[in-house]
């Protein structure tokens, strides 16, 4: 009989031990499905960052080809105006110098109506 016992007592141990056992690998599994509920909770959020992240690259593309678009045309504009002002400072330089000849035909005129038509100084 004391054999008997002696098996009983050590199937009962072992069954405590492996009743431990379950207890501690059941409260390790509850961590992990937490972690991954708390991992899921992550993946989520950083999915949502990643959307909006998108979101905000394409907006910046469209307002850098808007941006560009724009800068093209103040370019165009420049360019124009740029030949523009390079025309009406052509004609500037054509008419001061057209002026000069005026001034200087003028001053010629002077010379000569001077010339022809003073009276001659009388000696004293």
């Amino acid at each position: 009989m004391s054999l008997d016992i002696f098996i009983e007592i050590m199937v009962s141990t072992l069954l405590l031990i492996t009743l431990g056992y379950c207890y501690v690998l059941n409260k390790q599994l509850q961590n992990i499905r937490n972690n991954n509920q708390e991992f899921a909770s992550v993946i989520e959020t950083m999915t949502t960052a990643a959307k909006k992240a998108e979101n905000v690259i394409y907006a910046l593309k469209i307002a850098t080809l808007d941006a560009e678009k724009k800068i093209d045309e103040q370019d165009d504009k420049t360019k124009i105006l740029k030949s523009e002002l390079s025309l009406l400072v052509k004609a500037a330089e054509n008419l001061a110098l057209r002026r000069k000849e005026i001034q200087t035909a003028r001053k010629d005129e002077k010379e000569i109506f001077n010339k022809k038509y003073t009276m001659p100084k009388m000696p004293h």
